[in-house]
């Protein structure tokens, strides 16, 4: 269920984003794969994740930054506890 909601947010974040293009006309915001399994600890006990990546080539004025550090594709990597 927690992979399954994941995917689902980074398709949206990608799709919100697929608009963003450079002059030959190539997508900034592009999925690029899965980092290496990670366990998430839970109320309900570990749960392992593989978290998808997202290859963000707008240059760095352009990427919302939601906190000192972090930008809004590691945010939810940020606010986990991950092994």
């Amino acid at each position: 269920m927690l992979a399954t909601a994941i995917e689902s947010e980074v398709s949206d974040w990608i799709e919100k984003h697929s608009h963003i293009v450079d002059d030959k006309g190539h997508r900034q915001v592009v999925r690029n794969g899965y980092l290496p399994e990670r366990t998430i600890v839970t109320g309900v006990g570990d749960v392992p994740v593989e978290q998808p990546r997202v290859h963000d080539r707008r240059p760095e004025g352009q990427k919302k930054v939601i906190n000192r550090g972090v930008n809004e594709l590691n945010f939810v990597e940020k606010c986990v506890i991950i092994r």
